[in-house]
């Protein structure tokens, strides 16, 4: 009797061992700079990120709950930050959202094995170290492609003063990029301005530009640097056109009276002005949650979290191993910034928007298709 007391014994035990526990709860990874200079992208990109889980928890389990890391836009935070998140057993991580920031993490993400869902890095070398990255944005081949053939092309413009920032290798990466493909169709980078950290002479810049012979300026920075030079530039009589890229998209813009003199163009991933219900939709709960409107790192950060969702609902992706296994064979995904089909880069080809921003503030000049 006793014997078969124990026989009974051991088989319960077995069969509670066997017995998958419930997921209930699952953890994701946020390693953004949301104190800082780069904190508006990194607030943007936070909003986007808690729409989506706060709409997706009303509604499925297990739950989506966020560990949140600040890597202040620093390179070394945003390597470390992936460790504790590991530690935090968080199945995936969003983040960061700067180039160089990403180069770090996405070590550190190959190393601890862990998917890493890249919002908006766009330098070409951002993800290239990890297997385990995949990006939502668009690369700077990509876009330095777009802006050459809307200057020579759409514009008919043909000679370019570029401006550099050599401490940061988006605005490096990015403007060799543009070059090339500039000259290529025949135009001409006849001068270029180096800067560096944020550090220029606005005088300098104008008179060199009245005496180069461009017809227009070439800017690949960031929005703290932007906004500065172009009005700085206007007030010393530049009235060329002065293009840039998504580095210029901030919060800033849509801001109840915000311009800037001129006309100004640069490409992005998003525009808010849409008949799409989809967008449209998602356009009116970020209103009504953050009572503002969403640029292109709110919509990033909403579709790169809204990637790991699908997964989770469509294949049950509770883990990190599953995750990862799932995303290998990842083929195409559609998101508020469009529908995107992903090579063996695991980079996505998508669609492009060309915005104007002048004194009537921000328009949208021209959506570009992806080659599908």
């Amino acid at each position: 009797m006793k014997r078969i007391l124990l026989i009974v014994l051991i088989v319960v035990i077995l069969l509670s061992i066997s017995c998958k526990r419930e997921v209930t709860e699952i953890k994701i990874g946020v390693l953004l700079p949301l104190t800082g200079e780069l904190s508006h992208y990194g607030k943007s990109t936070l909003n986007g990120i808690q729409l989506a889980v706060e709409q997706y928890n009303k509604q499925n389990t297990p739950i989506i709950s966020l560990e949140i890391i600040d890597n202040k836009g620093n390179d070394e935070l945003s390597k470390n930050g992936v460790t504790k998140l590991k530690e935090k057993n968080v199945i995936a991580i969003i983040g960061p959202i700067t180039s160089s920031n990403t180069i770090n993490a996405s070590l550190a993400a190959q190393k601890c094995a862990i998917p890493q869902i890249v919002p908006a890095a766009t330098h070409v070398l951002a993800t290239r170290y990890s297997r385990c990255s995949w990006r939502i944005c668009y690369t700077d081949d990509d876009q330095g492609n777009v802006m050459a053939h809307f200057a020579y092309y759409t514009m008919d413009l043909k000679k370019s003063y570029n401006i550099v920032d050599t401490s940061n290798i988006y605005s490096k990466g990015l403007e060799m990029y543009f070059q090339n493909t500039f000259e290529s169709t025949k135009g001409k980078v006849v001068e270029k301005y180096y800067m560096t950290s944020g550090k220029y002479d606005l005088t300098q810049i104008a008179n060199r530009i009245k005496h180069s012979g461009a017809e227009f300026v070439f800017m690949p920075l960031y929005y703290t640097d932007t906004y500065k030079i172009i009005r700085g530039l206007r007030k010393l009589g530049i009235d060329k056109p002065i293009l840039g890229s998504d580095g210029w998209d901030s919060p800033l813009m849509y801001e109840k009276g915000f311009d800037l003199p001129g006309n100004n163009y640069f490409c992005t991933h998003f525009f808010y002005k849409t008949e799409n219900p989809f967008i449209k939709e998602f356009v009116e709960s970020y209103k009504v949650k953050f009572n503002t409107i969403p640029n292109s790192l709110s919509a990033l950060g909403y579709d790169a979290i809204s990637l790991i969702i699908y997964e989770i609902k469509n294949n049950k992706t509770y883990n990190r191993s599953a995750l990862l296994t799932s995303l290998i064979s990842l083929e195409s995904f559609s998101g508020v910034t469009g529908s995107m089909r992903y090579n063996k880069r695991q980079d996505p080809i998508k669609g492009f928007f060309i915005l104007k921003i002048s004194n009537d503030g921000v328009s949208l000049n021209q959506r570009i298709e992806p080659s599908m």
